[in-house]
């Protein structure tokens, strides 16, 4: 895999910070001290950079057809060309004998987002936040191996060298876009520190924003939750288009997360998928057989001490059933972190989750950290939400109480447990309300929103414009319906509210309920 972005490149497993590979050192000792590097990003295969009138042309790089150097003059602005195209606006002066960052054509260096407040300090303070998410910047990622390699993996999983991609996602399958997993070998550092990771298409949203600004709410209430950050993405010759870089609930996460990256004997870590069955994966006891559990319930991750079964999980189902209604908060304690949970639940309200846990019995990991001897709660696969894939059936998501929320579905066992309690009901409330106020008010979301907005805006028009290198489905979402469904939906079933008009009319019928 090679990756490279406007801060730094990445080749073939070999990360250097801050530098360029050996091969596209430029010593500045040989070259006339009036002379500049500029190093551009782009798909073509010829890029000219203008300076003072004068074009100059760039040289491709061995490594990756993305990247093109070359020496022009410094002290000057400049912009660069690609087959007489110039960029839009010109770029800041580099001094002589400096070079560029890494440019990707016709896209600024950075763009301020705001973040949102912090409205929870994290139980796990010493979170390791890898340098391979960008903050204000769109990364470009570039995967190369020979047509047949690619043929095949079209078709399910190929290892490139020291890197493994694969389709990401049953779902992601049906789609012309889809989404793909990313395994680099642990002989690497892998992209500064980061070994495994999602691509998510979001193909089925049309803001690519919603799962993002939905992993960012999780981190700003102090949950466990993987990062995110914006990439482009190309593969050979193919541009495919922007995805949002999502890390992978597994280890060496696991050891970032809960470990602060030091070495980490991981406990066990399971999935739940409710697989569109009504029940699915509701935390209810079945008995002690796995094979009662194996259709909603999975181990991801073993521990490192040899735990590999459902029996833990099975056995905390048991005690929910047996014991969860008349459990002081203590023995609470011994087993889950229920203020976690309910920090969780308050965001799938919230952002109507409706694929998640609380109304589907699906998608969710429970992980056992050893080091507290005690459950925790992860949410993931976060596209549908925030009003978006909202069926007409589905649209009292909205304007729900959450004592009502879920009530046309079987029983979600462990919700259902706590929310019995007087003591956690209260804690609840607490929680929506301070969520709600805090950091769901559309004066402090929206701030977040405009910010990602100006950050991928040009990117989106990219994505939007591209053929799609598989079949499948495809809304054929153009930048006029991006724009479009910031602020309103399209009237049509799955897209009946835009980002910021749910998040406004929830933020209203939440902040009255709670008077």
């Amino acid at each position: 895999m090679r990756c490279c972005d406007s801060t730094r490149e990445e080749s073939a497993g070999h990360i250097q910070k801050n530098k360029y590979p050996p091969r596209f050192a430029i010593s500045t000792a040989s070259v006339h001290c009036q002379l500049a590097t500029y190093t551009a990003l782009s798909p073509s295969s010829t890029v000219q950079v203008v300076v003072k009138s004068k074009t100059y042309t760039l040289k491709s790089s061995t490594a990756t057809p993305l990247v093109h150097v070359g020496t022009a003059p410094g002290g000057a602005s400049y912009r660069y060309v690609i087959k007489g195209k110039k960029e839009k606006n010109t770029r800041s002066a580099i001094p002589a004998g400096g070079s560029s960052k890494p440019e990707f054509f016709d896209r600024p260096n950075s763009v301020s987002v705001p973040k949102l407040p912090k409205l929870y300090e994290n139980k796990y303070p010493n979170k390791v936040y890898t340098a391979a998410h960008l903050e204000n910047e769109i990364a470009s990622v570039h995967f190369s191996a020979s047509a047949s390699e690619i043929k095949k993996f079209s078709q399910g999983i190929k290892k490139f060298v020291n890197t493994t991609l694969a389709i990401g996602g049953e779902s992601s399958r049906d789609w012309a876009k889809r989404s793909y997993k990313v395994s680099i070998s642990k002989d690497s550092d892998g992209l500064y520190g980061l070994r495994k990771f999602k691509l998510r298409a979001e193909a089925s949203e049309p803001t690519m924003i919603r799962e993002k600004l939905y992993y960012d709410m999780l981190d700003a209430v102090g949950l466990p939750t993987p990062s995110t950050s914006y990439v482009r993405l190309f593969i050979n010759n193919d541009q495919i288009g922007l995805f949002l870089l999502v890390d992978e609930i597994s280890n060496p996460w696991l050891k970032s997360e809960f470990n602060g990256g030091a070495k980490y004997a991981n406990g066990i870590l399971y999935k739940m998928d409710g697989g569109g069955d009504k029940v699915g994966a509701n935390l209810a006891y079945l008995g002690t057989s796995e094979s009662k559990y194996s259709d909603f319930y999975s181990v991801e991750e073993a521990s490192d001490s040899g735990e590999k079964d459902l029996k833990r999980l099975i056995n905390f189902t048991k005690w929910l059933k047996d014991n969860g209604k008349k459990a002081s908060t203590a023995d609470w304690d011994k087993q889950i972190d229920v203020d976690g949970f309910l920090k969780h639940m308050s965001l799938e309200f919230l952002n109507a989750a409706w694929d998640n846990y609380w109304v589907s019995a699906s998608n969710y990991y429970i992980y056992h950290d050893p080091k507290k001897n005690q459950l925790q709660w992860l949410t993931y696969d976060l596209d549908y939400t925030i009003g978006n894939g909202i069926e007409s059936p589905q649209k009292h998501l909205l304007t729900d109480t959450y004592s009502k929320y879920s009530s046309d579905q079987p029983p979600r066992v462990l919700i259902d447990t706590v929310l019995a309690s007087t003591t956690y009901k209260k804690n609840f409330e607490k929680i929506l309300k301070n969520v709600n106020e805090k950091l769901y008010k559309p004066d402090i979301l929206n701030k977040r929103i405009d910010g990602l907005v100006s950050l991928i805006t040009d990117d989106v028009a990219w994505d939007r414009s591209l053929k799609r290198v598989a079949k499948g489905d495809d809304w054929e979402w153009d930048l006029s319906d991006f724009k479009h469904s910031l602020t309103a939906g399209f009237g049509e079933d799955g897209q009946y509210y835009g980002l910021k008009e749910w998040i406004t009319k929830k933020y209203n019928a939440v902040h009255k309920q709670l008077q």
